[in-house]
């Protein structure tokens, strides 16, 4: 049985993979921008998959100052 956190991880990268594909395809700055800008973000949401916990809490207990 497949796991479907994994796939959708895959699904996400694919997606971010896409994106920065079509940054060279693109032939004016501001299309370039976007979609590196639409890769960034599906690479978060594919990293939030793999680690659901936010950065914070991922990093363990908070730190006594």
């Amino acid at each position: 049985m497949t796991n479907p956190t994994n796939d959708r991880y895959k699904d996400y990268a694919h997606y971010a993979a896409h994106c920065s594909y079509l940054v060279t395809a693109a032939t004016d700055p501001d299309s370039r921008a976007i979609q590196r800008e639409m890769a960034a973000e599906w690479l978060k949401l594919a990293d939030a998959i793999r680690s659901p916990l936010g950065p914070e809490e991922s990093l363990g207990p908070p730190q006594l100052e």
